[in-house]
């Protein structure tokens, strides 16, 4: 029996029996109809994320039931039961995917009518992770201050790669904002300079096929304290007692700390003085002089300071000492004179001074403002110097003025002068002394002298003069003659104060020889009589002499005192004296011998002896 195309089906016993006359015979033939092994087609490609099971199919049919053979790589996989194991049905199990175990596996399917095979690609996912970051990214908030780099890394790992985007509050960066860069496939988000635009949260979204992950940062932009025009300094000016302000205008994020300063020391607040909205403002309720100064407000925040420099003048009204009291000055002709204008204020007042109503000319030769102004000095007062005089004192807040009268006295002045005049009279006869005089004010005459001792003459001076005392014919006794003394016709003590003595010198106007060793002690005498007392000035050869320890006025120069004579110390000295009503002298020749001199002195007057 011959069985074209068997089939499967053709499988089975067969039995063959051959008969004839003579009997049978039977045989029985088993038909095995082999099937070469077929594997059912499946995935090229299976993918398992790491860690879990994979199961890779290879269902094979044939007769006899194939052998299954998985290989990967060429090499024979080693089903051990528990990481491989391979299933009845033809699949391998893996328990745990691993990285490792991603690859290509070729499945074979045996038996003895021959073989099968297929592939299968294996890969083994891992969901993206990123790696820890050391400081200061390993925390999200991040600080920077304005205009400084930042750098947020996103090191992601994860098979397949994964890919990497981000997000600034909410809104997808691409890279080519203005100022950002995206680099190293996504890994690397950099802004070159950062500004309060930048604030806000930042995410990286990491993403493959086996799952997504993301980082998150919050940028917060700080902008160091921005103080308006910093750079000029404020001059404020307040008049006294006035409220002022000064206004601190700063911007910073995040918003600055304002201190104040006064000559670099911190203002605390007081009655006086407060500090508002925020330290951008000091207020000076009533401002004192004491109050003028440099002020400055200091700005800081975490990203750096500023700060703001004032100056504050404290205007005070111009004050004039003695202002509203009654001035006059009175002064001698051709004496010197000055009258007084002391002012205060702040800043310090203008001074100008007033004549009869009109500038005073300044370009006077004898006159000369001293003081900044507060002293106008008359030199020489001439008769029309005289008259209403006026100092005007100004400053920013406000003026004052003082009113001073300028009286010129013109010393009295006798028709004839000093000469002396000689009459001859017959007892008991009138004499009639013509005295004409001259003078401002006008004067009073009195006669004075010791050939006074009747008392009914003293008793027609008093009527002239309506003051007079035996302390006045004292004061003169020494007098050999009459002498008309011309004073204000006022009370006895206003009399005293104008009555004048000119000056005269002990032993009068004589060269005085003084001779003197080396280291002795010279004592010059100048003693002085006068009213008022006359001052004393000594001079050596035309030079003035000011007292030192070398030379000492003593008694108020009544005395030259040298206390230990040099040779240098020779010369002519002069005492000269001076007061209202005139001058006096006296000189003295001083000779210091030292040693040599005594010695060559000796020899000639031994020589001359003999």
């Amino acid at each position: 029996m011959k069985i074209t195309e068997a089939r499967v089906s053709d499988s089975g016993m067969y039995l063959c029996v051959a008969t004839n006359i003579a009997g049978n015979v039977t045989q029985s033939v088993k038909l095995s109809v082999h099937v070469p092994p077929k594997i059912q087609r499946g995935p090229k490609l299976l993918k398992v994320q790491v860690g879990q099971r994979a199961d890779i199919p290879c269902n094979a049919q044939g007769t006899p039931l194939p052998v299954i053979t998985w290989f990967k790589g060429g090499s024979a996989v080693l089903v051990d039961g528990v990481q491989h194991v391979s299933h009845p049905g033809g699949m391998l199990s893996i328990s745990q995917a691993m990285l490792s175990d991603a690859g290509a596996y070729t499945c074979v399917a045996a038996n003895i009518a021959g073989s099968d095979e297929t592939e299968i690609t294996l890969h083994v996912q891992e969901p993206p992770t990123l790696e820890d970051l050391e400081p200061p990214y390993n925390t999200p908030f991040q600080e920077r201050v304005a205009n400084q780099r930042i750098a947020f890394p996103c090191p992601a790992k994860g098979t397949p790669k994964p890919t990497i985007k981000w997000l600034r509050n909410g809104r997808e960066l691409t890279g080519r904002e203005p100022g950002i860069s995206v680099l190293d496939e996504g890994t690397m988000l950099v802004i070159a300079s950062v500004t309060p635009y930048d604030n806000g949260e930042y995410i990286c979204v990491v993403v493959n096929e086996a799952g997504t992950t993301e980082k998150k940062y919050n940028l917060k932009v700080h902008v160091p304290p921005v103080i308006k025009d910093k750079e000029q300094v404020t001059n404020v000016s307040v008049l006294v007692n006035q409220l002022t302000n000064l206004f601190c205008e700063v911007e910073g994020t995040p918003s600055p700390i304002i201190m104040w300063y006064k000559d670099d020391v911190q203002v605390t607040e007081s009655s006086t003085v407060q500090i508002v909205n925020n330290g951008k403002i000091l207020k000076l309720f009533k401002a004192a002089p004491k109050d003028a100064g440099r002020y400055s407000c200091k700005a800081i925040n975490v990203a750096g300071s500023s700060q703001k420099y004032f100056n504050i003048d404290v205007l005070v009204p111009p004050t004039i000492i003695g202002a509203n009291s009654a001035n006059e000055v009175s002064v001698v002709l051709s004496h010197d004179t000055s009258l007084e204008c002391q002012v205060k204020g702040t800043p310090f007042p203008v001074i100008d001074w007033f004549k009869d109503g009109k500038p005073l000319f300044l370009g006077d030769p004898n006159i000369e403002l001293l003081d900044r102004g507060q002293v106008l000095h008359l030199k020489n007062v001439r008769r029309s110097d005289k008259g209403r005089y006026q100092c005007t004192v100004s400053n920013a807040a406000g003026k004052q003025a003082k009113d001073i009268k300028l009286t010129v006295h013109m010393p009295p002045a006798v028709e004839g002068g000093d000469e002396t005049s000689y009459f001859i009279v017959m007892v008991n006869n009138l004499l009639e002394l013509d005295c004409q005089v001259t003078g401002s004010p006008p004067p009073t005459i009195i006669a004075i002298g010791n050939a006074i001792k009747d008392q009914s003459t003293k008793s027609l001076i008093q009527q002239r003069t309506c003051v007079m005392s035996a302390m006045l014919l004292e004061l003169l006794k020494n007098r050999s003659m009459w002498t008309f003394m011309l004073i204000k016709p006022r009370k006895l003590v206003s009399a005293l104060k104008s009555f004048v003595v000119p000056p005269s010198i002990k032993g009068g106007n004589v060269t005085t020889e003084i001779s003197a060793l080396i280291n002795s002690v010279i004592k010059l005498e100048c003693e002085t009589r006068g009213l008022p007392l006359p001052a004393v000035t000594w001079y050596k050869d035309g030079q003035p002499i000011i007292s030192s320890s070398q030379a000492l006025y003593i008694d108020k120069g009544q005395f030259l005192h040298i206390p230990r004579a040099q040779v240098s110390d020779s010369a002519t000295y002069m005492c000269h004296v001076t007061n209202v009503a005139g001058t006096a002298e006296k000189s003295f020749h001083v000779d210091v011998y030292g040693k040599e001199h005594i010695y060559a002195l000796i020899i000639s007057l031994s020589t001359f002896a003999f």
